[in-house]
């Protein structure tokens, strides 16, 4: 019975450690992007890690960067929807944080596997809504 239990403990652990990918459009004020790839992880004490990949934050921005946004606070709500939040986030790139780019207002929500996120960064409104792949 114990070793069934901690197999059953152990598949439930990894799969609310797997990464989930979604594919979608982020917007920053004015500039937006089409089919962004977003990677969201959860762990088992309800803190979430979003990966946004190769994302620009300006039109005119040389380069595409991986901007994961750590911290954020993982909950399931009634219905069974994943609630994402948090505020004053810095987020880091490779191995870079950016103290300037502190993320705040950070809400996001997965339902029916469609990631909507909003938050503000350097004073500017950033969307992102994909879909599951």
């Amino acid at each position: 019975m114990k070793k069934i239990a901690t197999l059953l403990f152990s598949l439930v652990l990894g799969i609310v450690l797997q990464a989930q990918t979604f594919v979608g459009n982020m917007n920053i004020a004015s500039f937006g992007q089409k089919n962004i790839t977003c990677a969201l992880t959860v762990d088992g004490q309800g803190h979430a890690t979003l990966v946004m990949q190769r994302v620009k934050f300006a039109k005119m921005m040389p380069v595409r960067v991986d901007m994961t946004v750590s911290g954020l606070t993982a909950k399931k709500d009634a219905a069974g929807n994943l609630i994402l939040s948090d505020t004053d986030i810095v987020p880091t790139a490779g191995s870079k944080s950016y103290p300037k780019k502190t993320i705040t207002h950070f809400r996001g929500t997965v339902q029916g596997g469609t990631l909507s996120t909003t938050f503000t960064m350097s004073g500017k409104k950033v969307t992102y809504t994909g879909k599951q792949k």
